[in-house]
Parts: C-alpha cells; sequence; structure tokens
C-alpha cells in the first residue's frame, strides 16, 4: 500500500490539475483522534496535492452534530488532521479553513482544495471534552 502511495505522490499527483478539488479523506476509527497509518498516508497524499497547487486553500471539514460530545469529537479530528499537515508536512497555516459539526460521517475528515478564505483556527465548543489520543 506505502508503495503504491509513493508512486502516486511522486507521478501523479503533481499532474494533477487546480480544477481537481477533491482530495483523500482522512479515516478515523471509533473515538479516536489521532491519525491512524491510513490516515497519515492519506494526509501525506493530500499534502502533496496542495503543495502542488500553491494558489489554493484547504478546507479541512469533519463531521458530528448530535450533541455537544459529537461536536468536540469533530472538532478534535479538524485540529488532528490541520495539525499534521502543518507540523509534518510543512502546509502553512494560512492555507487551512478550519470546519466541523457539519452532516455526514463521523468518521471521517475531508478536504477540498478552494480559492475561499476562511478561519484557520476556531476555538473548541467543549474544551471539557476534548480527547488527548
Amino acid at each position: 500500500m506505502r508503495k503504491l502511495l509513493f508512486i502516486f505522490l511522486v507521478f501523479a499527483a503533481p499532474l494533477l490539475s487546480v480544477a481537481q478539488t477533491n482530495m483523500p479523506s482522512i479515516p478515523f476509527v471509533g473515538s479516536k483522534i489521532s491519525l491512524g497509518t491510513n490516515g497519515v498516508a492519506m494526509a501525506e497524499a493530500a499534502a502533496s496535492i496542495v503543495r502542488s497547487n500553491a494558489d489554493m486553500n484547504v478546507i479541512v471539514q469533519s463531521y458530528g452534530n448530535e450533541n455537544k460530545k459529537a461536536q468536540q469529537l469533530s472538532w478534535d479530528r479538524t485540529n488532528a488532521v490541520k495539525r499534521y499537515l502543518v507540523d509534518k508536512e510543512g502546509i502553512n497555516e494560512d492555507r487551512i479553513i478550519f470546519q466541523y459539526g457539519g452532516e455526514g460521517d463521523g468518521n471521517m475528515v475531508d478536504l477540498k482544495l478552494t480559492k475561499e478564505e476562511g478561519p484557520n483556527a476556531v476555538p473548541p465548543p467543549s474544551p471539557n471534552l476534548r480527547r488527548k489520543n
């Protein structure tokens, strides 16, 4: 799997056009907020696409709005992906648009290239419910 991802990153990702706005989704398991092996691979692929489109920003969108706990988990996952892209992949924080709490698959964080601008940081909805893993 890693070998195929490497081949994609080296050969295919740079060929994607700016019109390509959909990017890999980052999977999460259960109530975890840390990126697993697949999540790291998808985030690496996404970072390569972001770097190839220097004039675009990236929306980091997570889901979960049923209750305060779900909203906080959504925020924690958006923040985990943002931190990975900024801290590990060197993506400029100003290029990230932070969105959480939408309706959708609560175990996925979606990424999308955009010309839009938006907040790169949003306060946690329920800090007392923040996860540490």
